[in-house]
Formats: structure tokens, C-alpha cells, sequence
């Protein structure tokens, strides 16, 4: 999860300008060394969670997300019909977050920009007009340039187990009246505050 660096479109009522005064600020950039940047990261959480109980939906859209860091609010792009169905999706399955990153690609018919190594076109329209100022299509050229070199690391297939039939079937027990579930993208959030917490936390 990062903060949004484009102007945020929530500004109308709805306290969505109070939200996106939350996201609308430049500290999604590595801050130069891996242990800053984890610090950085655990202090955005909070913030994220501030956010959700002001407006979760607005919160969820003014964030990136996932390995492609793709922006909340267009998660349609990227085949979600909500931007809380993509969010859950990125914390089940990191494949999910590259399916998510390709579909985007595609739906901004970016896709022979790539192809083609056109790095600037491709650029601008992933990362908008600010591209040139990070240098995001030397990077991209540089990547391609390293990883051009690297040979593909083989791919073996994992064989699937057999199934072996269930011979004693479950029988449905009705489950007892349990209280309301908490809100799943607060216990997402909460349990990658508690990973980042334990990482943190000085060895006893």
C-alpha cells in the first residue's frame, strides 16, 4: 500500500476532503535504506485505518495497491466491481495483484507501449505526467537492460496430489448465533500493523 501522488478527486462533502487530506502527500518514496522505508510503512497503516472510519470506500480508492501499486480508484480497470472486492483479493494471492496489473495495462492499452519498449509512452500512462521528474521510463529501461541479461529461472510444475475420496462425509451441525463480523479490511490492515509491530519490536 502506498499514498496516492496524483491530485485526489475527493473534494466534494461527504467529509471526502478530509480523506484524502490524509493520502494527498509524496511519502510513498523509499527513503533510502530498507529499515527507513519499514518505518515509513508501519506509520502509514494508522493512518490508513483513520481514514477507513472516516469513509472506507474513499480511504480504499485514494491508495495503491498491490505489487503494481494500482491506484484504488481504478480497480474497474483492473476487473473488480468494488475497490473492497480488489483489496481483499491483493491480500489473498500475490498473482492476483499481477493478474490486476496486467488487466490495467491492458485496459489503458498500454500493452505495446510495452512491447514495443516505447519506456516514456508507457510511463506517462502508468504513472502519469510526473513520470519524467522520478525518472520512472529510465528505470524501466534499466530494468529491462539487468534483466535481459538474466537468464529465466526453470519453471518445474508441482505435481497435484491424487484426491482420495471422502468416505466418512461431514454431517452439517448449525453453527451457533455469533455477534456481527468486524470489518475485514480493518482486520487485514490490523494484522499487517501486528506482523510489522513483531518485526519491529526488540528481540528479549
Amino acid at each position: 500500500m502506498a499514498f496516492n501522488q496524483r491530485p485526489s478527486p475527493y473534494t466534494g462533502g461527504n467529509r471526502h476532503t478530509e480523506v484524502s487530506n490524509i493520502f494527498c502527500c509524496r511519502f510513498c518514496h523509499y527513503l533510502g535504506n530498507e529499515g527507513e522505508h519499514l518505518v515509513s510503512v508501519f506509520l502509514r497503516y494508522p493512518r490508513l485505518i483513520d481514514a477507513i472510519k472516516i469513509n472506507e470506500t474513499a480511504a480504499l480508492k485514494s491508495a495503491s495497491w498491490g505489487i503494481g501499486q494500482i491506484l484504488g480508484q481504478n480497480y474497474q480497470l483492473t476487473g473488480y466491481t468494488s475497490v473492497q472486492a480488489m483489496v481483499r483479493a491483493f491480500t489473498e494471492d500475490e498473482e492476483l495483484q499481477l493478474k490486476a496489473a496486467v488487466d490495467f495495462i491492458k485496459s489503458e492499452s498500454l500493452d505495446d507501449d510495452l512491447r514495443d519498449h516505447r519506456w516514456q509512452g508507457f510511463a506517462r500512462g502508468y504513472n502519469g505526467p510526473g513520470y519524467a521528474k522520478n525518472r520512472y521510463d529510465k528505470k524501466l529501461a534499466a530494468a529491462f537492460a539487468k534483466w535481459s541479461k538474466i537468464r529465466d529461472t526453470p519453471y518445474d510444475p508441482v505435481p497435484v496430489a491424487p484426491i482420495i475420496p471422502d468416505l466418512y462425509p461431514a454431517v452439517d451441525i448449525p453453527d451457533p448465533v455469533k455477534p456481527p463480523a468486524p470489518n475485514p479490511i480493518l482486520n487485514i490492515i490490523g494484522g499487517i500493523l501486528e506482523w510489522i509491530g513483531s518485526i519491529l519490536s526488540p528481540k528479549v
